[in-house]
């Protein structure tokens, strides 16, 4: 019984591990997206500098 309450924590925990590892790995995912939007936004902005309109 020892055992099988051992092993049963260790998945618990391997399985929490790997759901924070993903919720991080979301994160990560929309910072980089909100990133590359941003730097589409300056590229529009600056590419109209001197145009006029």
């Amino acid at each position: 019984m020892k055992n099988v309450c051992k092993n049963l924590a260790i998945i618990l925990s391997l399985v929490l591990l790997n759901t924070a590892a993903v919720a991080i790995e979301q994160n990560n995912q929309l910072a980089q997206q909100d990133l590359i939007y941003d730097k589409s936004v300056f590229a529009r902005e600056y590419s109209n500098i001197g145009i006029l309109s």
